[in-house]
């Protein structure tokens, strides 16, 4: 009985061995951040202020002061999201999330992640958001617009997934990846093995402030409250090619 007991004592104990022998991966860590700015010596954007449009009684000029995404998972790869080609990659999942959240509020870790350089990230959002915009003519009255992420509808628990390379913002059709917008993008970054690489989200452009934007809210049931499915927005002006996020890498 001594024996066997000494026997699977030392079977374990080689198990363990054999693991730590032939596991040597070499890993590194990744930070995704929301903030509000992005960290100095960034190139800011210039900013033009949006001019003001005509309005009636029940169309209000407003200012999108902040916004609420649902992100539920967010993902890495070492492969190129590229126009046509279909979403066969290996990913790796940066964390999740459940609930809407300020985008300042979002950090995700993943630590033991594959050193190696990676080309693409993709977003899974639930298709839900809600937009803090206030008046052009009185910026400290807030009226929250709960809607889905494509807008104009109520929000819902479906899933919309994004994707981001250097091209630019994807979705994937049967077709495979389609480009939405090119300045969309985030850069190609390294994973090192014990260094930390973050990732920087911020809305709008580098050097963007919620007053460089402009929409007309329709407030089409006139009962001063937004509707989902029933109000709409639309007529958003502010400076050319602004992107709707930006992304920034800093590696350790």
């Amino acid at each position: 009985m001594k024996k066997r007991y000494y026997f699977l004592c030392l079977s374990g104990l080689f198990f363990l061995f054999s693991c730590n022998l032939f596991n040597n991966e070499k890993t590194g860590t990744l930070v995704f951040k929301g903030v509000i700015n992005l960290p100095e010596g960034t190139l800011a954007k210039s900013a033009v202020l949006a001019g003001s449009t005509a309005q009636s009684e029940n169309t209000h000029l407003m200012y999108p002061k902040d916004v609420k995404f649902n992100v539920y998972e967010i993902w890495v790869s070492q492969e190129q999201v590229s126009d046509s080609l279909f979403d066969l990659f290996t990913w790796n999942k940066i964390g999740e999330n459940r609930g809407l959240k300020f985008m300042h509020e979002y950090e995700m870790t993943a630590e033991d992640l594959p050193e190696g350089t990676y080309r693409s990230m993709k977003f899974i959002f639930r298709n839900e958001f809600l937009r803090y915009a206030c008046y052009v003519a009185d910026t400290s009255s807030i009226v929250l617009m709960a809607s889905s992420i494509t807008e104009g509808a109520a929000p819902d628990s479906s899933f919309v997934i994004n994707y981001f390379s250097s091209e630019g913002s994807f979705v994937h059709t049967d077709n495979g990846f389609q480009l939405m917008s090119a300045g969309e993008n985030v850069a190609t970054f390294r994973i090192n093995a014990d260094r930390v690489t973050t990732v920087y989200w911020k809305g709008g452009g580098p050097g963007y402030h919620w007053t460089d934007v402009t929409f007309q809210w329709h407030d089409v049931d006139e009962d001063s409250a937004w509707t989902p499915g029933v109000d709409f927005c639309n007529n958003f002006e502010g400076p050319a090619n602004m992107p709707m996020w930006t992304f920034m890498v800093v590696e350790e």
